[in-house]
């Protein structure tokens, strides 16, 4: 049962540390560029956006925000409250 009590805390750490990577990296790669660019859709058709700060900054920042800033919050918070279930 120990274990099983720790499994939920130390998944939390670390895919909250690989969310806050990964969010941390594209804040700062979309930065440094000015521009973000994602594919999404399916394998057959891939869809490609880029969205550049000098074009439409409105929609770069909410991009940057939902795809760098959010991860890099939520997984902090996950990394955070995981640290916190084990302490006690």
């Amino acid at each position: 049962m120990p274990l099983l009590k720790m499994a939920l805390p130390i998944g939390l750490i670390v895919f909250g540390a690989i969310a806050a990577f990964m969010g941390f990296v594209v804040l700062v790669s979309a930065l440094r560029a000015g521009e973000l660019t994602y594919i999404y859709g399916p394998e057959g058709a891939p869809k490609t956006e880029r969205v550049t700060q000098a074009q439409d900054p409105d929609a770069f920042w909410r991009s940057v925000g939902l795809m760098g800033g959010l991860p890099l919050l939520l997984g902090g918070a996950a990394v955070w409250y995981g640290r916190r279930m084990m302490r006690g």
